[in-house]
């Protein structure tokens, strides 16, 4: 559907263009340096009115058709987004887990090599964050990384005597 308002939006430009050629053919090219005024007839009239209707028509289609593909773009990004996360998930616990995981049997579609990619994207985009909370101190920075990061090693149990 999304190619299809894209086609739909390409298709009202190029009328757009032709309403325009359209236009100048029926003004003729009057020499504006020279002072050549141009004729217009009452029929030549009534057809650039039309065209201006033509015009506001095709805007309209243009603007809608625009507004649904960016509605549709949106829908498909949260979609796409929303998956990716759930396959991180699952691409982290088979990780954890010490598995192989075959994301096709799952029903996805990306890679593991892509969900590597995907998790470095969004852990440097965290980290981007927190650096810019700590004023770029490296310093604070990696104080802050390495309580986040390093999990706290159980406690041993007290023997019972």
């Amino acid at each position: 559907m999304e190619r299809e308002l894209a086609q739909l939006i390409a298709d009202q430009q190029w009328r757009l263009k032709r309403v325009a050629a359209m236009e100048k053919a029926i003004m003729g090219r009057g020499d504006a340096e020279g002072g050549e005024s141009i004729e217009i007839y009452t029929e030549d009239m009534r057809t650039l009115a039309t065209f201006g209707i033509y015009i506001q028509r095709i805007h309209r289609v243009m603007r809608d058709a625009q507004k649904q593909l960016a509605e549709m773009k949106d829908k498909r990004k949260a979609e796409e987004e929303q998956e990716m996360t759930c396959e991180i998930r699952i691409y982290k616990t088979y990780k954890m887990a010490g598995l192989e995981w075959k994301p096709y049997l799952d029903g996805f579609v990306y890679s593991a090599q892509a969900l590597e990619d995907e998790i470095y994207r969004r852990d440097m985009g965290l980290a981007s964050v927190y650096a810019a909370q700590w004023d770029y101190n490296r310093a604070k920075f990696e104080e802050q990384r390495k309580k986040t990061a390093e999990p706290e090693a159980p406690k041993p149990e007290a023997e019972a005597h």
